[in-house]
Formats: C-alpha cells, sequence, structure tokens
C-alpha cells in the first residue's frame, strides 16, 4: 500500500508542477472556470469567505436574524 501512495503521490506532484509552469507562462490567460469545475468554485469561494472573515460554509439552513 505504501509504494502504491508513493506512486501516486509523485504522478499527482508531476501533474501539479506542470499545470503551475504552464500558469507561469506569458501565454497563459486566466478566465472563469468551466461548468464542469463547480467544486472548484465552490472550494475557493469558501476560502475566500473564511478569509474575509465571513462563515466559510453554509449547511443550507438560514440563518438566524437577530
Amino acid at each position: 500500500m505504501v509504494e502504491f501512495l508513493d506512486i501516486t503521490n509523485r504522478q499527482d506532484w508531476q501533474a501539479c508542477e506542470s499545470v503551475q509552469r504552464g500558469l507561469s507562462s506569458p501565454h497563459a490567460v486566466p478566465g472563469p472556470l468551466s461548468r464542469e469545475e463547480d467544486a472548484v468554485y465552490q472550494f475557493v469561494t469558501m476560502v475566500a469567505r473564511g478569509y474575509q472573515g465571513e462563515r466559510a460554509w453554509t449547511t443550507g439552513i438560514p440563518e438566524p436574524v437577530h
């Protein structure tokens, strides 16, 4: 199991490095996330809310009005 996890972690590391190299290219243009990246959008939004001091996630239950 340890060997399997080591192999997959190394592959993930290589993939992340490749993406970072691509993003550092002068030809890389940031843009909106596609519809297929909804989970990424939700994660980025959650992190941004946390940095802004807001509640990072919601339970779907409305907050009580004070």
